[in-house]
């Protein structure tokens, strides 16, 4: 008798899941922010860095998200991104460098099961602002070319969401993403400077 309850059980959640995943949305907006940790691959003149360490900043933005076929739905927006992190070189020391960048993410979702949705897709990043680099204490700001940092990149990023409804046209849910940044944003053809971010965050999504 137990087993039988157990196996109508699971029939019932997912046949709720395959149900939920067959409705495509028409429209959904969702206001996100959260953590930004930032993982860098840095190389000058060939001489990697013998340490780097990630810092968190504050990420946030809002993201649109349309129903393409059941189940499925494109993904896009505007999140602002600032980078901060650490690098030691030989001879030169310790230095921390930030700067900021607006993100646009274009990724397919897929809406695997009522409560979990994965994604995947490029990113494209432009910068803004200046580089601010401390070096013994010592505080600069400069432009990206005079920095010798490329204020563009493009790269890949996934998602795993976890969201649940409030009410039936709003939801809370919370995101963890990877990106993984494909261009070279040194400027230098000797040097080679490569970005990864984690990003952890939450937010609320406006369905229609």
């Amino acid at each position: 008798m137990k087993s039988l309850i157990r196996s109508s059980a699971a029939v019932a959640v997912l046949a709720a899941g395959l149900t939920f995943a067959q409705q495509a949305k028409a429209f959904e907006f969702s206001a996100v922010g959260g953590l930004n940790i930032t993982a860098a691959s840095i190389e000058e003149a060939g001489v990697s860095a013998t340490a780097i360490s990630g810092k968190s900043t504050v990420a946030f933005g809002g993201l649109a998200a349309f129903g393409v076929m059941p189940g499925f739905d494109l993904e896009t927006g505007l999140v602002y991104v600032p980078r901060k992190f650490g690098a030691t070189f030989p001879i030169i020391g310790e230095f921390e460098t930030q700067f900021s960048s607006w993100m646009i993410p274009l990724a397919l979702r897929f809406n695997a099961l009522p409560f979990v949705s994965v994604a995947a897709g490029p990113y494209f990043m432009m910068a803004t602002g200046n580089v601010s680099t401390t070096v013994l204490g010592v505080t600069a700001e400069s432009a990206f070319d005079a920095a010798g940092i490329s204020s563009s990149e493009f790269g890949l990023h996934g998602s795993v969401r976890v969201g649940f409804p409030i009410v039936p046209t709003i939801r809370v849910f919370a995101d963890a993403r990877y990106l993984m940044g494909l261009s070279n944003r040194a400027t230098d053809a000797a040097d080679s400077t490569k970005f990864n971010d984690v990003q952890v965050l939450g937010g609320l999504s406006f369905g229609l």
